[in-house]
């Protein structure tokens, strides 16, 4: 209409035939259309945008309905505007790219294309070392990127890793395991996979730990006084555990413990010679028992007997063999000393007095120290005399 106008206007003023008139001024038309366009990083991609009109038509470029300047030198724009090259093509270029003809005629024309940047795979979060605790849950990241989408397979050692129950490869790439067992420890990678190409992972170490738990706890016994019984306690994890014994709730002495370890199981045995009942402990530790707990196991020990009630314990204490460390070397070992009874704890409490006194026997002249250090000894830890009345004292001096 508006060229019919126009038209009409110069007819008045001149007397050039009319047809010419409408062969001058024409609207714009995109004679082409702008079709999606498929590139890899780098590569150069090219739009076409070929249009008629008259007047010659303004054409502008768009992407995202942001405008391409002509100055940008990622792009270069050629014939007019009407051929729109991207020259280095990039990962963010993905989009919708518009023509633009306008020359004041009409309405102006406009067509629209897009690009698709296709990508190689790339692994832009891979897995990396991790530990869990065995009946827990493991998650091994591996993000990707890649167009088209890159599907993500796993695999542990050499064997593609099957989803089930308990593994799964998440929508986002990582592997889940869940309830992770022993078997599961080894070398994991990813490896994402497209059209265009595939990446791989570096390999990585899942290690399962175990916090400590005992397979074999010791067995209880009743026995009669002198006897000599081994208990044995075997405890697993990993790390592997330590294993520490307790007798009525206090240390045993390391000498009398003998322990073997093979494949994560650690087998501890005690030897005990028995001069009285006594509530054997056996305790397994590794580096997640603060979070998870001790492993223990007792076991009691029973004196049978007549023997031990009436000769070996009265009213006043009872005989029992020394098993503390001050005075472990002068005292004959396995030899019965007398423990009184009106200490709350008569054993603890002789151990406190003899370290007290041996402490201050350092002020003493080294000629006489020994013999000092003995009597002290023999003094707090008296030989034990059983008889049908009861346990007593030997007198040190005699």
């Amino acid at each position: 209409r508006m060229a019919l106008q126009n038209l009409e206007e110069c007819q008045f003023q001149t007397s050039v035939p009319s047809f010419f008139f409408l062969l001058l001024f024409a609207a714009p038309i995109i004679a082409t259309s702008l079709e999606t366009v498929d590139a890899q990083v780098e590569e150069v991609a090219i739009f076409e945008c070929v249009v008629e009109a008259y007047p010659q038509a303004e054409i502008t470029w768009t992407r995202n309905n942001i405008p391409i300047r002509f100055f940008d030198t990622r792009y270069s724009i050629e014939k007019n505007g009407q051929l729109l090259t991207i020259l280095s093509v990039e990962e963010s270029d993905d989009g919708v790219y518009c023509c633009t003809a306008n020359n004041g005629v009409g309405v102006p024309a406009e067509r629209c294309g897009a690009l698709q940047v296709k990508m190689k795979p790339k692994i832009t979060r891979p897995p990396s070392n991790v530990k869990v605790i065995e009946g827990l849950k493991a998650v091994l990241p591996c993000t990707t990127m890649g167009n088209p989408k890159p599907s993500v397979s796993w695999i542990k050692g050499e064997n593609v890793i099957k989803e089930n129950a308990r593994i799964a490869i998440l929508e986002s790439g990582n592997l889940r395991i869940h309830n992770v067992r022993r078997e599961d420890s080894g070398h994991y990678w990813c490896m994402a996979k497209n059209s265009l190409g595939t990446a791989y992972s570096k390999p990585v170490t899942l290690e399962v730990e175990v916090f400590a738990r005992i397979l074999k706890a010791p067995e209880s016994y009743n026995v009669s006084f002198g006897s000599v019984v081994t208990l044995r306690c075997a405890a697993t994890g990993i790390p592997t555990p330590t294993v520490t014994w307790l007798e009525n709730g206090k240390a045993v002495s390391a000498g009398s413990i003998v322990e073997t370890v093979k494949d994560r199981v650690i087998d501890s045995r005690l030897q005990v010679y028995v001069t009285r009942p006594g509530l054997f402990t056996c305790i397994a530790t590794n580096k997640h028992s603060e979070t998870y707990g001790t492993a223990k196991a007792a076991a009691t020990i029973n004196v049978s007997g007549i023997i031990w009630m009436e000769l070996y314990k009265g009213d006043t204490g009872y005989c029992s063999t020394y098993r503390g460390e001050v005075c472990s070397s002068l005292l004959a070992k396995d030899a019965f000393v007398f423990f009184n009874a009106s200490y709350g704890d008569p054993e603890e409490t002789q151990e406190l007095l003899v370290r007290t006194a041996w402490a201050e026997l350092k002020t003493v002249s080294p000629f006489c120290r020994p013999a000092a250090e003995s009597l002290l000894c023999h003094y707090i830890f008296q030989e034990c005399n059983p008889s049908r009345i009861g346990a007593a004292p030997k007198p040190v001096c005699r």
